[in-house]
């Protein structure tokens, strides 16, 4: 009797170690090449920021030194998608800003053809 209910235990003990393998596997897959990106970024004029959490989520402010008016701040999404950077739309931004990635780089030239946005060089400061 102890051989049989060792023997029946076995095939729920492997479907358990499978389940959890299968699941160490998907969360292992959870992590993707935009987290190499999120952190925060500081912009070439001195001026703005942009954090990128690897959530999905950005925040980006605009500084006005030398002026009594507040810094302007804005959420929004960004995605990573065949090798650029799309900061989506947003309060402060009234249109996407893009940046092409290279892996070897921890900079991002930051562009938005078409609108008044300026080139920026955004720079990584900090790991989030």
């Amino acid at each position: 009797m102890l051989t049989t209910l060792r023997t029946s235990r076995i095939p729920l003990i492997a479907a358990a170690a499978a389940a959890v393998l299968i699941l160490l596997l998907t969360l292992t897959g959870c992590s993707s090449s935009a987290d190499k990106y999120a952190g925060t970024y500081k912009g070439s004029s001195g001026r703005t920021t942009l954090l990128l959490s690897s959530d999905g989520t950005a925040a980006y402010t605009q500084g006005h030194p030398g002026t009594y008016r507040s810094d302007d701040t804005a959420t929004t999404k960004w995605e990573l998608k065949d090798g650029v950077i799309t900061v989506k739309k947003n309060d402060v931004l009234d249109y996407d800003i893009v940046a092409k990635v290279d892996p070897n780089s921890t900079s991002l030239l930051f562009q938005a053809p078409g609108t008044r946005w300026t080139d920026e060089i955004y720079t990584k400061v900090a790991t989030s």
